[in-house]
C-alpha cells in the first residue's frame, strides 16, 4: 500500500522493475502498469498468457469517453477548463498553492462555469464533428 492509499505490487521482469497499481483511470475495476519500454513486450506476453484480453486503441477510446476521462488535446484544450471537463473531483480547494488555483476559485465563487462536457447516449451513430440536436435544439458545441 502506498502513502496515497493506492495498492501497489512491485516485482521484476528480467531484472527490470515493474509496478502494478490497482485502478485504470476509469470508473470500473482494472490495473495500471508502470515499467520500462524495454520490458513492455515481456510483460505484455506474460499478461496475455495469463488470460488478459487485449482491446486496442479504438476500444480504449470508447471506454475512456464512456467513463468521462478527459485527455489533453481532446477534451482538455484551451477551450475548456478543468471544471468544464468534469474534473471537479481532482481539484482541491483546501490544498496549498498550485498552478491555476486562483482561476478555479474565481470560477467557483462567481459561478463562472458556463459549459460542461457530457457523455450523450444516442439511438444511432453520429460521425465526429456532426451537430447533435435534442428536441430540435442544437446541443453540440461549435467545431
Amino acid at each position: 500500500m502506498s502513502s496515497s492509499g493506492l495498492f501497489l505490487l512491485k516485482f521484476q521482469v528480467e531484472g527490470t522493475p515493474v509496478t502494478v497499481g490497482v485502478g485504470n483511470g476509469l470508473a470500473g475495476p482494472g490495473y495500471s502498469f508502470m515499467l520500462s519500454t524495454d520490458t513492455a513486450g515481456l510483460v505484455w506476453e506474460a499478461i496475455l498468457n495469463a488470460g488478459a484480453v487485449p482491446m486496442g486503441a479504438t476500444a480504449w477510446e470508447q471506454l475512456r469517453v464512456w467513463h468521462g476521462r478527459p485527455v489533453p488535446g481532446k477534451e482538455l484544450t484551451p477551450e475548456y477548463n478543468a471544471l468544464e471537463a468534469g474534473l471537479w473531483h481532482t481539484i482541491s480547494m483546501t490544498k496549498g498553492c498550485y498552478i491555476g488555483q486562483e482561476t478555479i476559485a474565481r470560477l467557483i465563487t462567481y459561478d463562472g462555469v458556463k459549459q460542461q462536457l457530457w457523455a450523450v447516449h444516442m439511438n444511432g451513430y453520429a460521425k465526429p464533428e456532426t451537430d447533435v440536436f435534442c428536441d430540435g435544439v442544437k446541443v453540440s458545441s461549435e467545431t
